[in-house]
């Protein structure tokens, strides 16, 4: 698989993926089908795509009312939104709580002891059932049409595994810090990059 490298500040704060769900076999699902392209069997969707998002937290709820906003008013809506608390000790669990209760999307989970990001995304990403996975921060800003953006290019290059942005990094009020990754691009707009060209771009930097 190759990546899509997309531009247009689509992302705020750091960088996020989004990932085809049948790149890899434990987080494989039973929608894709076989084709053949370029000699070689790929996975296309057989219907509608379906998006996961899944999002970790601890100690963040002066951020998290904004950060879930985003992901509730995308233009392309998760089929689920799936958030761990990982025994936060401020009032993170109320304010997740609050939006679970008005939005049948939000699966909430909460560890009963502190695990650590790590474990907490891997135990998120196991509960998944979409065709593609967004994973993202409870301090993460993602653009209205950021994810819709994102799924649209990965429909259109079957090959590519997962898509990424460009991100701005802010601050707490706002104010813009740099941006993720910072210049030279190896392209000014969206495209797809085959594992071929990310060597070679690579290499150029060691």
């Amino acid at each position: 698989s190759g990546y899509i490298r997309q531009y247009g500040d689509d992302l705020i704060g750091d960088p996020r993926l989004l990932i085809r769900n049948d790149i890899n076999l434990w987080y494989r699902t039973a929608r894709t089908i076989k084709r053949k392209g370029a000699g070689k069997m790929v996975s296309a969707l057989s219907s509608a795509p379906t998006l996961s998002v899944v999002m970790g937290n601890f100690n963040h709820s002066r951020y998290l009312a904004e950060a879930i906003s985003f992901i509730l008013n995308q233009t392309f809506r998760p089929k689920e939104f799936i958030i761990i608390d990982d025994a936060s000790t401020d009032n993170s669990v109320e304010i997740i709580e609050g939006f679970a209760k008005k939005d049948p999307i939000i699966h909430f989970y909460k560890n009963e002891k502190n695990l650590g990001a790590a474990q907490t995304y891997a135990n998120g990403l196991k509960k998944v059932t979409g065709d593609y996975i967004f994973i993202t921060a409870a301090d993460d800003l993602i653009f209205p049409d950021g994810l819709n953006k994102s799924i649209k290019m990965l429909e259109k290059y079957p090959r590519a595994g997962f898509c990424s942005a460009i991100s701005r990094v802010i601050d707490e009020k706002g104010n813009e810090l740099l941006t993720s990754p910072e210049p030279p691009y190896i392209s000014k707009v969206p495209c797809y990059l085959s594992p071929e060209q990310i060597l070679k771009h690579s290499l150029k930097d060691i």
